[in-house]
């Protein structure tokens, strides 16, 4: 009983639900589920609980229009954090008609391609995640930058990607 009722206030209890606009979440196995165009997403934070945070109006339509996003962050510091947050918010950005690439700002011996701001491109744009105090989503040329909260802000990028957000 004590369980449950911690477990309900740290996001969410097994099986409750929730409605936003059009959109229903059902709370699975420590995360929020839904289905959006017919793919199936799991979500961190509510639409709610990131709705503070603006998204600029040109990274939708960026992320949106893309065939294959690289998502980036710098090894050195955070990297558990920053590597679960960037795992998550390609499974929810990926489609069969996008595809996510996984990478990092540095050399590294793991072979994983170098990738920062510098290569972001129209077609090809790059989500560059950044820990920091403050939660930001910054648009610069085609590389959106997310600094602050790793989850909160890919969370909130994905919900604007597909339109539950603007």
């Amino acid at each position: 009983m004590v369980l449950s009722v911690i477990g309900f206030l740290w996001g969410g209890g097994e099986g409750e639900s929730y409605r936003y606009g059009e959109h229903s979440f059902r709370y699975e196995a420590g995360k929020w589920q839904t289905r959006i165009n017919g793919k199936s997403l799991s979500f961190s934070y509510l639409p709610d609980e990131v709705a503070v945070i603006s998204v600029p109006e040109n990274a939708r339509s960026l992320i949106s229009g893309a065939r294959m996003v690289y998502l980036s962050y710098s090894p050195e510091s955070y990297a558990e954090e920053l590597a679960l947050a960037q795992f998550n918010l390609g499974r929810n950005l990926e489609t069969s008609m996008r595809f996510v690439v996984n990478a990092l700002t540095g050399e590294n011996e793991d072979n994983i391609p170098v990738i920062a701001c510098e290569n972001a491109t129209i077609p090809v744009p790059v989500i560059l995640i950044k820990k920091s105090a403050d939660d930001s989503i910054i648009l610069n040329n085609s590389c959106i930058i997310l600094e602050g909260n790793p989850q909160m802000l890919a969370d909130r990028l994905v919900y604007s990607a597909y339109g539950v957000m603007g």
